[in-house]
Order: C-alpha cells, then structure tokens, then sequence
C-alpha cells in the first residue's frame, strides 16, 4: 500500500499500467500556496499524476499542474488515466478545472468524490520517460473541453477517457449551463484526434432529470459499428435513480441504443453504476455494469434490515445492451451489511472482477473496505 498526499483531501480516482509496466494514479492533491492563503484558502486542490513502481509501491514521481482559479479556492483533479494504445508509453488522462470551492473556512466538502459543478473538463495526452522514471511526463497536448455556447453544453468534469488508434473518446459529466439553474448532470461523449487533441465531435444525451456517467468503454475491437459505451444512472426516470446504459457510434455520436434498468421495486430501491466493460474472448458478446442497490432514504416501514441493505449489483448485456441476467457479487443482502459495486473488469476467460465499497470483505464491523470479487462468466 502507498499513501499519497498528507493535507486536506488527496483523491487517487483512477490507475493505469504504463508500457514500460510502471503504475500510474491520476487524481487530486492537496496542496498549500501562498497567494491562495492570503486570499483565505488554506490550501487548493491541484492535478495530480503519481508514478509509482509496480513491485514494491515505492514513489517514482510526483507531477502536479497549476490551478489557475486558486485565488476563488476553485478546485482541481483527473479522474482517469488510461495507457495510450499505439506502443508509447504514455496515457491519456481527463477530469476538471476550476471546480466550484464549497470551502468552510478550514476545509472543503467531498464533492469530487462523486460529481463536481461549475468546472470545466479537459482532456490530454502524456509521455514517460523510460529511461528516467523520476523524470516528469512531456505534455503532448491539452485539451480544453469547455466548449462554446454554440454546443448548446457545458462538459463540467470529465470522468473516463480511453484510446483507440487515431482516436480518444473522452465521457463527462455535462450541463446545459452556463451554470444556470438546472443542476442535472446529464450524459456527453467526445470524440478527439489521437495526435493533436483536436475536437472531432461533442454530444450531449440528455433524459428525464439528469444522468450521471460514472463510467465509460469503447465496444469491442472488431465491433461491425464501433462505439462508446457509457454506464451510470438517471434521475427522473422513475421514482428512484435506476440505471441506464448508452452506446454512441465513434463516427458521429449518434445513439446506437440506449437503456434503462433496475432490480428491486424503483419506489423505494434505487440503482448507482459505476462501471463498466465489453467482454473479452470466452466471454460471448456484450457488457457487464456493476453498481450499488439499495435504499437512499429507508421509509418506516422498511424494518427488515435484509431490505435496507446495499448490494454489489452486476447486470450483463448482450452488444445491444438488452439483458442476459443480473447478480449480486456479494451476499451483502444475506449479512445485512452494505456493499456497492464501484469497478468492474471482464477478464479473458470470460469471467469477471468486480471492485466493491464493501462491508462484507475486509476487517468485521468496519464499512468501506476495499474488497475484490471474481466471479465466473454466469456471475456466480
């Protein structure tokens, strides 16, 4: 284990394996600054890349960009860092700038752990060094992803990104905005140039309330109609958020299909997902979502703590997004204790890992264990 950042709130969102089998962590850094302290700011929230050596976790680098609203406390971070896909060892990495504060005068609220309003999403390219793994990445582009009012959009955070031959397909978190009042995060995807950054297309797949994209992959290699695919939930679509899944073709952004979905009764239980994967070979077509199930607010008479738990709900697709079966990784409901599916990956055999907030995995008594389940193609 590494821990990294000792000040306020350090948020390590997203890991990738570089070429050369080094490990890098995007996220959040705290960080002090004197001009932001005289302006009230005790610290500021920076982008942060951290290198580390797979073996033995030790810290190869530390490289953190300029926060250029520190003196408003805005706020700064990556959310994902994926390797490039063309042999360079190099990632692709997006996430947000300028991030409204929520700053109490000694700390900020956890906002960036879920969604982060008012910023703007970026989107970039890096290289490493193979030769000296202490030495900062060269910044091969950025890009600015807040776009112009003619998009009709606002990306305000970026949440994955992935590569692809000529292309990087970035997702957000989007708004109509500019910071009005409708504060429904809704779907968006963009399509940017591998090589310069430049912006192919932006979409936004706006339903009901608002639709939060926590997570997102490209379809298969091979696919007859490439994509990306988003996973996440929709507010609005029934009386509790439940889950929705988007495909959108690479060539233009035009929906290919796009679902919704729950389990329980979506009065009472809602549907949280934050991952998502295509199958691997001995997989069979299609994709896998993971997500939390349970009650946001237990109504009185749900007594039966088996019905107030939170499970690590599974849900598998066929490659046009309609179901096959649904599961829970963990037997949570059976224990009444809470856990959620926060990442899952489709292994090669067909079978699948699935990362979990977990109650049930971990020391007894304690919430919010790393947990890690694998599971068989039929999710058991």
């Amino acid at each position: 284990t590494r821990v990294l950042g000792d000040l306020g709130f350090n948020y390590g969102k997203y890991g990738s394996e570089l070429a050369d089998g080094t490990i890098v962590v995007g996220g959040a850094k705290s960080v002090r600054d004197a001009d932001a302290a005289r302006a009230g700011y005790a610290y500021i929230e920076v982008r942060a890349l951290w290198r580390l050596d797979a073996k033995t976790g030790a810290l190869l680098s530390e490289t953190t960009f300029p926060n250029e609203g520190k003196l408003h406390g805005l706020r700064d971070g990556v959310m994902c860092a994926t390797p490039t896909s063309d042999g360079t060892n190099g990632l692709v990495a997006t996430g947000y700038v300028g991030g409204e504060a929520n700053y109490d005068g000694h700390d900020y609220d956890d906002e960036p752990m879920f969604l982060i309003f008012n910023g703007k999403a970026f989107a970039a390219r890096l290289t490493f060094s193979t030769d000296d793994t202490s030495a900062p990445p060269t910044v091969e582009w950025v890009a600015d992803l807040g776009l112009n009012a003619s998009y009709g959009f606002v990306p305000m955070q970026g949440m994955r990104t992935h590569m692809r031959g000529d292309t990087v397909a970035v997702s957000a978190a989007a708004n109509t905005g500019p910071y009005g009042g409708n504060w429904g995060m809704q779907f968006s995807l963009m399509n940017l140039d591998s090589t310069t950054g430049a912006l192919r297309w932006a979409k936004m797949y706006a339903k009901a309330d608002g639709s939060h994209p926590y997570s997102m992959t490209l379809s298969p290699p091979g696919d007859p109609e490439p994509g990306f695919v988003i996973a996440g939930h929709c507010v609005g679509c029934a009386d509790q958020p439940i889950g929705r899944l988007l495909k959108a073709r690479a060539s233009d952004g035009s929906v290919a299909w796009d679902r919704t979905f729950t389990d329980r009764d979506d009065r009472y239980w809602n549907i949280e997902c934050y991952g998502v994967d295509y199958m691997k070979t001995g997989g069979g077509a299609g994709y896998i979502v993971t997500c939390g199930n349970g009650p946001e607010t237990i109504p009185k008479w749900m007594t039966d703590c088996h019905e107030q738990t939170w499970t690590a709900f599974l849900y598998r697709t066929d490659a046009h997004g309609q179901l096959l079966w649904k599961a829970n990784a963990t037997d949570a409901a059976k224990q009444c204790i809470n856990d959620a599916g926060e990442h899952v990956v489709a292994a090669k055999d067909g079978g699948f890992a699935v990362y979990v907030d977990s109650g049930t995995l971990g020391k007894p008594g304690t919430g919010g264990n790393f947990g890690l389940v694998r599971l068989d193609p039929e999710g058991r």
